[in-house]
């Protein structure tokens, strides 16, 4: 089985990585392949946990054993199957990687793909420049003081004139995946749809404000298909071939009727990709592309990858990859509502010629 894990960040706003990744891997393969795909130092002490619902910690992975109470189960990376743990799509955990000042990275198991394999974790999505894995404490430090004061007059304000922030949301989502494998056993087609659905009432404001009530109704479909076929050899060596295509829609209508704020805003997403990836004990190569064509986006959006993997023995392994990505010119609702926090009449839109936003990316590795 393979899992497909989604990475965010609470530092960096258009961050977002996608991790492929075997079911039988362990924590420790995890950990490098996050590690690979934002460029950290693998020295550096850190520890999963997992979480519930709400992202409250519970039981800890660490990458080392710090001499626990000898009562407490210890479970380290390199002996812990991501499949003891992991069994559910939407199980969240966090990944901290800076212990000394519990910053981490939020994670949630995506989708799962049974009855196929990866030799290797796979970075198939790399958006947004990762936060720095260390940070100097004189800042930090500074940064929270400025939280705590800000926090304390939030709280003054609370007390004199009521919540600033309120939501009430209700949510509703409907998932489907239909899994075909014709009757030579080797193709594999999968097909899936989500649908979700958000309808939200606001309350963005201050001192009360009348004016400041609103609702928001957000609707999100999704759909594709992908193909993956093995090739026992393919020009030089055997290979996996997947091609997919995509299709999302998004209708978010935002109104606010106290600041004439009423906006309708819908997005549609086509996308395909192709990738191919050779591989044996030694030596894997991976080339791959993805097309997306955006409703607000004049033309296509073409993001291509590879990566390079050799293992010399197995004790060494060296990594180069290139991957790009780019993040859509559409508004949020989010984007509206923290304009009018505190009463203010700002009314938010897109200007006309919007481009999007690219990145490119650059990691080399050595595991020794």
């Amino acid at each position: 089985m393979i899992y497909n894990f989604r990475i965010v960040s609470d530092e960096v706003d258009n961050f977002k990585r996608e991790i492929q990744i075997d079911a039988d891997a362990t924590f420790l393969d995890l950990r490098n392949a996050i590690c690979d795909s934002v460029g950290y130092d693998k020295t550096q002490f850190s520890s999963f946990f997992m979480c519930d619902e709400g992202w409250e910690r519970e039981q800890e992975i660490c990458l080392e054993d710090m001499g626990s109470d000898s009562s407490q189960d210890v479970y380290l990376m390199e002996d812990t199957p991501l499949s003891d743990f992991i069994e559910d799509e939407g199980q969240r955990l966090v990944w901290v990687f800076d212990y000394l000042t519990d910053r981490s990275f939020f994670i949630e198991m995506k989708r799962s793909v049974p009855g196929k394999h990866l030799i290797d974790p796979l970075c198939s999505v790399s958006m947004g420049e990762a936060p720095s894995q260390t940070v100097d404490m004189d800042d930090f430090d500074a940064k929270i003081d400025a939280k705590a004061a800000q926090q304390a007059t939030t709280d003054l304000d609370d007390e004199f004139y009521g919540s600033t922030e309120y939501n009430e949301d209700d949510i509703h989502t409907v998932e489907a995946t239909f899994d075909i494998w014709p009757c030579n056993h080797r193709d594999h087609l999968s097909v899936f749809s989500a649908v979700q659905s958000t309808r939200r009432q606001s309350y963005y404001g201050s001192n009360m404000d009348p004016d400041a009530y609103g609702r928001t109704g957000d609707v999100v479909v999704t759909a594709g298909s992908q193909w993956t076929h093995p090739f026992e050899k393919l020009i030089f060596m055997p290979s996996e071939f997947i091609a997919g295509l995509e299709y999302s829609y998004n209708r978010l209508h935002d109104v606010t009727i106290g600041y004439d704020h009423n906006v309708l805003q819908k997005v549609n997403i086509y996308s395909g990709y192709l990738q191919n990836e050779w591989r044996n004990k030694q030596w894997g190569f991976l080339v791959g592309a993805r097309v997306d064509k955006h409703s607000l986006i004049h033309n296509a959006i073409i993001s291509p990858r590879a990566n390079l993997r050799f293992n010399p023995s197995n004790n060494f392994n060296f990594r180069l990859s290139y991957s790009t990505g780019f993040r859509s010119p559409q508004a949020y609702d989010e984007d509206f509502h923290v304009a009018i926090v505190g009463g203010e009449r700002v009314v938010t839109v897109l200007a006309p010629g919007l481009k999007q936003e690219s990145s490119q990316s650059v990691s080399a590795s050595a595991d020794i």
